[in-house]
């Protein structure tokens, strides 16, 4: 006795269907391929939203990367005005010491 499943056929073994082991009406194949296209349909608008999500990262990342950039040479300018600052008012210290002011 041969099981449902399976049926032979003159190269050798065939696999049924599922639909055709189950006897499950055309009706019922539509609604799962109509569920399994509501899924890709899904999927792909989460794909897209995602790859748009990304883009807009990716935007602000290069924006902040500019801004950083700017104040980080901001930084760099304030140091050697502070170190310039710093050496003017060494200067004029040591002048004040130097100077006699016993008077």
């Amino acid at each position: 006795m041969e099981p449902k499943a399976f049926a032979l056929t003159s190269l050798g073994l065939k696999t049924k269907l599922k639909h055709e082991v189950f006897e499950v009406g055309p009706a019922m194949v539509f609604d799962n391929l109509d569920q399994l296209e509501g899924k890709i349909n899904r999927l792909i608008e989460n794909h897209e939203r995602a790859k748009k999500e990304k883009a807009s990262i990716e935007k602000k990342l290069a924006e902040k990367e500019i801004e950083w950039h700017h104040l980080h040479g901001q930084i760099r300018r304030y140091e050697r005005e502070r170190i310039e600052l710093r050496a003017k008012i060494d200067k004029i210290i040591g002048q004040l010491a130097s100077m006699d002011i016993s008077d």
